[in-house]
Formats: C-alpha cells, structure tokens, sequence
C-alpha cells in the first residue's frame, strides 16, 4: 500500500482502530464539531444539488471518504457511491455505521487511484488537500482526482488568502510552528482549468473561523 506523502503522526492516527474511532466520535461528543459538521452538511447538500440528476447516473467516488460522514447525503442524489480510504480502519467504520447501504469500498490512496480514467461521474474528495505537504504532490492528487472523473468533482483546500488563514498563519509563527499547507485560488483553477475543469461554484466553510473552501468543478466539452 503506497504511503500517502503527509505526516506520519497523521497516517498512524488515522490509520489505527483508536485514532479512527476517536476521529469519528468527535463529531457526536464536540458541540463545535457538531455545528461545525451541521453547516458543512448542509453546503455539500447545495453544492450536490447544483449538479443535474442526470449526471448520478454512473457511479460516485468519495475519496477519503473517513468514516462516512457524507455517505448518506450522496446517497440522496447517486445511487451507487465507492466509499475510499488509505485506513482500513476507517472503512471499517463505514460498514458497521451504514450496513443498510452497503456501499461499495476500496482501499487506496488518493495519489495513485485503482481506476480507469473517467470512471466516475463525480469524484467527492474533502479534507485531503491540506495535509499533503509539497505543491508537487498536492498537484499529483489534484491530477488524479481530474482523471478519474467523467464529468464533476467536489473538492476542499485551505485557502492561504483566507482571513482565517492569515490570523492563524501569525499564530503559528509566533508560537514557532510550520506554515499551513494551503493555494490560492488562482492556483487551483489554473491547475484544474489545465486539465479541462471549469470552477462552477468555490466558497469557504466559514469566511471567519475556516480556512476550508468548497470548490465545484465541471469537466468542459460536454
């Protein structure tokens, strides 16, 4: 199994059983977290609906898909969702939270997909961006992603120019911290725009206490 090229305190936390099941259990004992994931919810349901019904005829990648937190809301527009994850661990969450929808799973890292090109006709891939270290190896994912998709993609980064970003970038440097792994915007279309996508729709998660941003993509030529 191709190691993913982020941190290897993250790899051992996500990847075992307790890491895994402490990642999932956040988002039901915070009550930051469950707002947090309240909000967050409720943007990929309107990003999800801005695609045409039409289009989740095939089938839908959800890389990393965690413990399935987005499962049940794709579930809603794509009858057939491939649940994807480097932790084994977290896949196996998925299966004991959600046996009723037996969704397919692959065990894989995003950088190096098992799939053909445009198998997908949407790849959902959150929360990744900003742990992979280098600009080279976020634009690797970034290309992968791209190739496995026929049509659409939704995907998160943080936002470098994001106001959250900016204050949190101070206190990190003040407390002797490393910058955060973020791009621009312009970045991103540009690499996306180089691969035939098209920015649909692009918003932060919270314009004052995130650096996360949506972005909505559409493959061009059909």
């Amino acid at each position: 199994m191709e190691i993913y090229p982020i941190q290897s305190n993250t790899l051992k936390r996500f990847g075992s059983q307790q890491g895994a099941a402490a990642y999932a259990a956040k988002f039901e004992s915070q009550w930051v977290e469950r707002i947090r994931n309240g909000h967050e919810q409720r943007l990929v349901n309107d990003f999800l609906s801005m695609i045409p019904a039409s289009d989740f005829s095939g089938f839908v990648l959800d890389m990393p898909c965690g413990f399935g937190r987005f499962l049940p809301s794709l579930r809603e527009f794509a009858p057939r969702v491939v649940e994807g994850d480097w932790s084994g661990s977290m896949l196996e969450i998925v299966r004991s939270r959600h046996p009723g929808m037996a969704p397919e799973m692959v065990r894989s890292s995003a950088t190096t997909l098992p799939f053909a090109s445009r198998s997908f006709s949407l790849v959902f891939s959150v929360r990744l961006c900003h742990h992979i270290q280098t600009f080279e190896q976020r634009l690797e994912y970034l290309r992968e992603i791209q190739r496995v998709s026929e049509r659409w993609i939704i995907f998160t980064y943080l936002d470098e120019h994001s106001c959250h970003n900016a204050v949190r970038s101070r206190l990190r440097r003040w407390k002797g911290k490393r910058a955060t792994w973020g791009m621009s915007a312009d970045e991103v279309a540009g690499v996306f725009a180089s691969g035939g996508f098209q920015v649909v729709r692009t918003e932060l998660l919270s314009k004052l206490l995130s650096s996360q941003r949506y972005t909505l993509l559409r493959r061009n030529g059909r």
